[in-house]
This record gives C-alpha cells, structure tokens and sequence, in this order.
C-alpha cells in the first residue's frame, strides 16, 4: 500500500512538473524550443515511474531530475550546466600552491629538462554560474603566477591556453573528471610545440572506443543521467612493438605486463592504475611523467619521441614509486595535472627520492 502511494505521489509531481513547463513556455519565460524539452523530459521521467521505483538510486535519480526541471542545477558541490556537469572550483590555499612549486624545484634536479604543465577542469573552462562566483578564480592568471614562481626552475607550458583554443571540440568528459583522448592529443601538441617537436596528425592514430553511453563519477555521485553521456575512447601509439607495465595503486605486483594494450590504458573506464612503465624501442630519452587524470591521455603521443616512459599519479605510494623510478634514469620530468587541484591540494604525497 505504501508502495502504490508512493508512485502516485511521483507521478503527481511529475505532472505538476509538466504543467509549470507549459505555464512557463505560454508566459513567455522560456522560448518554445526550451519548453518543449522541458514538457518531453517530464512526460519521459512519468513514463519510467511505470515500470516503478525499483532502489534507493531509482528515488534520488528521480528527485534530482525533478529538481532539474524545476531549475534547481546545484547539488552539493556538483552544478549541473548546459550539456555538462561542472565542479564547484576550490578555494585556492597559497600554503598549498607554495607547497607545491617548492617540490618541483627541488624534484630530480638531475634531469636536463623539467616541464609543468597546469590544466583547466570544465569549470575553468567554459566558466561558473554565480553560485560559483565566490570561490571562482581565474585559471589563467594562475598559472600564470605559477609559471612565474617557478621561473628558471622549470618550464612551463600553457594548457590553459592549449585547451581554451579547442575548447568546442570534444576536450573533456561531461561527466567525469578528466581529458578525453582528443584534449590529451591538443596538450601533446602544445607540448611539442615548446620542445621543438613534430607532431602527425591525429587521425593517422588508431583510436578505440571502449564506451558510447559512458557515465562517470559525477553523474553517479548526484544520481543525475539526463546529460549526453560520454564517449570513452582510447589511442594506441603507432609503433606497435612497444611493451607496458602497468600497477595497481593498491597492489605491488604487476597488473598488465606484455605489448601496450590501448584497452588497458588509464582512461575514465580504467581506476587504480597509479604508474604505467612504456619501453617504446627507440634509442635516446627517457621521460618520467607525473600525470593525474588530466594528465593520463597525453602517454600514447609521447612514445613518438622516447625510448621509455615512466607515468606515476602525484599520489603513488611511497614503494611503487622506489620499484618504478628510482633505480632509473631520465633524460626529462614533465608534470601534467590538473590546475584546481595544484592550487588547492598538497599534492606529491607518494614522490620520494
């Protein structure tokens, strides 16, 4: 019995929700086209409750969709914005920022080149609402400062500027923290073009599509999927003959050993992975590359150019970072990670010499 109030007490708000959407669109507040989606959503959220409320997901998926409709966007630290979800930015900690830079200056002094490279999240990207207004800051004119701290210590380069170019092309997740492979080829070419580099094309790489209707951690930490899901794809490096490790965050034994498989790359699909050790076959450079989930998708352009690579998470632990580092040599470091988290987070935990 309590069931069957239930379903009519949703389907009633559901209805409501139809009629403050026409109430709406007839006033004028919204345009046609914005009306009738809004009306063809409510209607579509009535049609699922006709197969019932089946889990707790079912009833907090169906609460944020209504509170969609009704236009509120906020769920805790999550916004949902036009076509994707946006992260409230931190609170930018000058003891973290400063944490930070003072670890990369003294990191493997050894290495001929250092290069940091800070990149937007979708919030810096395409900008905030005004609820973010307070904490908003400007992804720019920080990395900017960075680069400025970090002057003659390390080479920086612009991501920002990298991805804010392209930023209508498919870039990032809408639905996850993270590059997708597109954005990740636009950080190699930036890359390339402060080293001196030649870059191929993108469409001479094989790219493999793992998912089509992927949704990732934010659609499942607000219990929202009414956005386009994403599409999780994957680029194999053009040499073929080259062999991986890859380790598990929380494992100290080998994961995946044998020829590079594109399908077990880090990706939005892939969790746990904290180091990833590339052996390409080409004679010359080596690179250690400290990449978080902003950073993963740049690996597979950049065996175009070293012999080995070395990719660990800024929060390896201690003894996977002894077991894939340190008995090695590298010709150069490049840190590839997030911007909101570099300015906000002590990050590095797990790097020791």
């Amino acid at each position: 019995m309590n069931r069957k109030r239930l379903l009519l007490w949703l389907s009633l708000l559901a209805a409501l929700v139809v009629c403050l959407a026409c109430s709406l669109l007839f006033s004028g507040v919204f345009s046609e086209n914005d009306g009738h989606r809004l009306i063809g959503s409510a209607f579509s959220v009535e049609e699922e409750l006709t197969d019932g409320i089946k889990s707790k997901e079912d009833i907090l998926t169906f609460i944020t969709t209504i509170n969609f409709l009704a236009g509120r966007r906020n769920v805790g630290n999550v916004r949902i914005g036009d076509g994707r979800l946006l992260v409230h930015p931190s609170v930018v900690d000058n003891n973290a920022v400063e944490h930070n830079c003072s670890f990369l200056e003294t990191f493997y002094p050894q290495a001929e080149s250092r290069y940091l490279m800070l990149v937007p999240d979708n919030t810096q990207l395409y900008g905030g609402p005004a609820s973010f207004a307070s904490d908003f800051f400007s992804a720019k004119a920080a990395e900017t400062d960075i680069y400025n701290r970090l002057q003659g210590k390390l080479i920086g380069i612009e991501g920002v500027t990298a991805l804010s170019s392209v930023k209508n092309e498919y870039v990032l997740y809408r639905t996850q923290e993270g590059l997708t492979y597109r954005g990740g080829y636009y950080l190699y070419k930036a890359f390339a073009a402060r080293t001196g580099l030649s870059t191929p094309t993108l469409d001479s790489y094989d790219v493999d599509i793992l998912s089509t209707d992927y949704y990732g951690d934010l659609s499942k930490q607000i219990h929202f999927y009414r956005l386009e899901p994403d599409i999780v794809g994957v680029v194999s490096p053009r040499n073929r003959d080259i062999y991986s490790h890859i380790y598990y965050k929380d494992r100290s034994d080998t994961f995946l050993s044998g020829l590079y498989d594109r399908r077990r790359q880090p990706s939005a699909l892939v969790s746990g992975v904290s180091a990833m050790e590339v052996t390409t076959g080409r004679e010359g450079d080596s690179l250690l590359l400290i990449a978080d989930e902003y950073g993963w998708q740049i690996l597979p352009y950049l065996t175009e150019h070293y012999g080995q690579i070395v990719m660990v998470r800024p929060d390896t632990m201690s003894y996977l970072y002894r077991k894939v580092v340190e008995e090695k040599t590298f010709t150069d470091v490049l840190t590839v990670v997030g911007i909101d988290s570099f300015v906000s987070e002590t990050l590095f935990s797990g790097l020791h010499e």
